[in-house]
């Protein structure tokens, strides 16, 4: 959007120009309030403290819903920012078909507080009506620190699936939705802090978001491979072991390409990848795991090398 510079007094050494009514009403900022103003080059960035003016209350009913849907819903909401969310919910047995396991309504909506939703606790409930509060203060720094926390999480999610196919261990394949519940409670997070706080650079703040949106899918391509191949008693290639391995590399390279914009990191991501491609060309015959853990390590890579090509 274009503005046009007004000229203040009679000796025109002052000027000014009107900011955007959407933003003023979105930060709420008012007459006296301080802006942070910054010069890059030929731009001029204008930023403020304050967050988002979001509802500061929600309510949202649960009821009739199942459990993948009720967690889903929970956690959208969580991420709004909002500082108190109410839950209309009835108590009712439900069935997880992720995890395999017998729960109700109200544990379930403990569980996702306690395993997603960071600085939520339960402050009142009652047989139909859940209060959940936000305690303590969101930071600034608590979007990096959350960052590093979920490239943390999601090699550390990768190292167990390849310790699973190792040693053929299915009680590790099914604990792994816990590994995948950890790399969702600080996704939720970075996107409750930029829905509150914004960030004062917008194409940082859209790559930021491409990033978590691309870890957290990763996260639940790995996920799906426990899920899916648990049944199954064929062995792994070890070749595709090994090649599931070295996505660990690649999420530590991208996060040096995030983080520091380390140029190196491409090209070994970009190898990476085509050491999967690869392995696919010259096996065509593959039993169903190893053709789901593939397929998953495909789409993997193709997100991060997608990432690459997004901050290119």
């Amino acid at each position: 959007m274009k503005r046009k510079v007004i000229q203040q007094g009679s000796s025109g050494s002052s000027t000014t120009i009107t900011l955007p009514a959407s933003w003023i009403k979105k930060f709420n900022i008012q007459a006296g309030d301080e802006l942070e103003v910054i010069e890059e080059g030929s731009n001029i960035i204008i930023s403020t403290e304050k967050e988002v003016d979001i509802p500061k209350e929600i309510h949202v009913d649960v009821r009739g819903m199942g459990a993948q849907q009720l967690a889903r819903k929970i956690a959208n909401m969580y991420r709004t920012g909002a500082d108190i969310i109410h839950v209309t919910y009835e108590n009712m047995p439900l069935i997880s078909y992720r995890s395999n396991r017998g729960i109700n309504v109200r544990d379930e909506i403990e569980r996702v507080v306690t395993l997603e939703c960071l600085g939520m606790e339960v402050e009142h409930d009652t047989p139909t009506l859940i209060t959940l509060k936000q305690f303590g203060t969101i930071r600034e720094q608590d979007f990096n620190n959350s960052m590093l926390q979920i490239f943390k999480k999601l090699k550390s999610q990768v190292a167990l699936l390849v310790t699973a196919l190792e040693k053929k261990d299915q009680n590790i394949l099914q604990s792994m939705w816990l590994s995948d519940r950890q790399i969702n409670k600080f996704f939720n997070f970075c996107i409750r802090i930029l829905n509150k706080k914004g960030m004062r650079e917008t194409k940082k703040a859209m790559f930021s978001y491409a990033t978590l949106l691309a870890l957290e899918e990763i996260g639940d391509q790995i996920y799906l491979v426990a899920i899916d191949i648990i049944h199954y008693k064929k062995r792994i290639s070890p070749k595709l072991i090994k090649l599931t391995n070295d996505l660990i590399t690649a999420i530590d390279e991208y996060s040096l390409f995030y983080h520091k914009n380390l140029d190196s990191a491409v090209s070994k991501i970009l190898r990476l990848r085509d050491n999967v491609w690869a392995y696919k060309l010259k096996n065509k015959k593959l039993d169903t795991p190893n053709t789901i853990l593939l397929i998953r390590l495909e789409v993997s890579y193709d997100l991060l090398v997608s990432l690459l090509e997004e901050k290119a």
